[in-house]
């Protein structure tokens, strides 16, 4: 605001100024005579003279103006850049982003060709820009015409503000097509231009598990742990079950020690993850240490209780009797008591001991108020040792047989239930995917539920096992003879 009005005080002052001296000049009498050279020229008056003045001005000025013009076209024709050239280049520029904008459009709306036509003329207006390539290799994937797309990407990679794109992109092809090899080189040179990028990160730690690479996979998920890119029990977790690949490599190359330091750090990693404190377990027992191994049993058991932690228990202590397993179980029990499998355990212990007051108490109210073929065939069991008629045995084993299969490995990507735990989903690939937790599907075979953890006359369990056997059998023709009935 004060420049505006100290502007228009200006001109004010200006245009009172110039009133004021051609008033001057008007009132003033005089003339002006010019002689030049001997000849003497018609005298002026005062305006007169002004005004010849101001018209010599201008057409000086105007001269100059017409002599820069014509020097300018002449480095015009000799190649220099002028006023002129930096006009028509930005008038080019202009018209080829406004080709890029409209290619970009039409490839969303899936016109590849129509955005091809927009690139080519984006090119030629822009030159070999960085985004006609983007635009070009992103084309080509919507037409399906890898070769081409690769072509481009390689082409962004050679230039070091896109180099990461470019690399992006040939990684994403080798994934997208499967070439293992290609997409580990690609993700590992991405990861050496921008080792924060997440996205980078996780693409090379998921290709360093699929190809076994724990090694290089446990440095990747170091990088996304500082990056605070995963949860910490996640990592934690992730940390674990690779310590405990390292273990498994090191313990098929000979190399104990190794082995027993890699499992340790597992265990120390995720006490509650039941795969990793098996493993070390077993490795402390075969070295004589039963007191670390039950010690990283109990811990897994408090946290979360599995059938395999108790048959790793077992194996302290494999020449003990029954009696003598179930007293030294107690510990173990005693580390999570309420917990359905502590419960499970009791049972199956009580009724190796023959003590089927004892498993029924143990197993509480289960098989009514949780029903899964588990509970159900631990009844059987106790009915059996009970002396109860076979129909009341067969009643448990027949409805065993459709329950509930319980808490089991279930991958939760694919949903699939492999039996036994991995690193990796065997159906899908995932890693660390496997989780025990329930579901509804039925069992595949009720004589799978018992633990082996009773002890005793070898030829007595074999006759219990072929007698559950013909139940079981029994009790699925029972079910299906009553189907159409249902």
């Amino acid at each position: 605001m004060i420049w505006l009005i100290l502007r228009v005080v200006i001109f004010v002052a200006v245009v009172a100024a110039v009133a004021f001296g051609a008033g001057l000049l008007v009132d003033t009498a005089g003339s002006v005579s010019i002689v030049w050279r001997g000849y003497e020229y018609p005298p002026l008056s005062l305006m007169e003279f002004a005004g010849v003045v101001l018209v010599a001005a201008v057409a000086l000025f105007a001269l100059y103006k017409l002599a820069g013009l014509a020097l300018a076209l002449l480095r015009f024709s000799l190649g220099d850049e002028t006023a002129l050239s930096r006009y028509w280049s930005r008038a080019r520029e202009r018209r080829g982003f406004a080709a890029l904008s409209q290619g970009l459009v039409a490839l969303a709306e899936g016109d590849t060709g129509a955005a091809a036509v927009s690139a080519r003329k984006a090119r030629r207006l822009l030159g070999n820009r960085d985004l006609t390539d983007l635009l070009s290799a992103q084309i080509a994937e919507a037409r399906g015409d890898a070769a081409e797309a690769r072509r481009h990407y390689r082409a962004l990679a050679k230039e070091p503000p896109t180099a990461i794109v470019g690399v992006k992109g040939l990684l994403a092809q080798a994934v997208k097509h499967g070439e293992t090899e290609r997409a580990l080189k690609f993700a590992e040179h991405a990861y050496s231009i921008r080792p924060r990028d997440p996205g980078v990160q996780q693409t090379l730690f998921d290709l360093q598990v699929q190809g076994a690479n724990w090694e290089g996979a446990h440095r990747t998920l170091a990088a996304l742990t500082k990056s605070k890119t995963l949860p910490k029990d996640v990592s934690a977790r992730r940390e674990a079950v690779i310590d405990l690949e390292l273990a498994r490599a090191a313990q098929e190359k000979g190399d104990a020690r190794g082995a027993r330091l890699a499992a340790d750090a597992a265990v120390r990693a995720a006490p509650g993850l039941a795969p990793a404190a098996v493993f070390a377990a077993r490795l402390h027992i075969a070295e004589g240490d039963v007191a670390r191994a039950a010690k990283m049993i109990k811990e897994a058991w408090r946290q979360a209780p599995q059938p395999e932690l108790a048959q790793a228990f077992a194996e302290i202590a494999p020449d003990e009797t029954q009696t003598q397993r179930r007293r030294r179980f107690r510990d173990l029990i005693a580390a999570n008591p309420d917990h359905e499998e502590s419960k499970f355990l009791a049972a199956e212990l009580a009724i190796g001991d023959a003590d089927w007051s004892g498993a029924r108490k143990a197993l509480g109210d289960l098989p009514s108020v949780k029903p899964t073929h588990r509970s159900l065939a631990l009844m059987a069991a106790i009915e059996r040792g009970e002396g109860a008629d076979d129909s009341v045995v067969r009643g448990y084993l027949a409805r065993a047989v459709t329950a509930p299969r319980g808490a089991h490995w279930v991958c939760e990507r694919c949903a699939a239930a492999p039996g036994v735990w991995s690193a990796a989903c065997p159906s899908c690939g995932g890693f660390d995917t496997l989780s025990w937790r329930e579901t509804a599907e039925a069992p595949e075979a009720v004589g799978a539920a018992m633990l082996p953890l009773m002890v005793g006359d070898e030829d007595a369990q074999a006759d219990r096992a072929e007698e559950d056997r013909l139940d079981v059998e029994a009790a699925e023709e029972a079910v299906r003879e009553a189907a159409p009935a249902r």
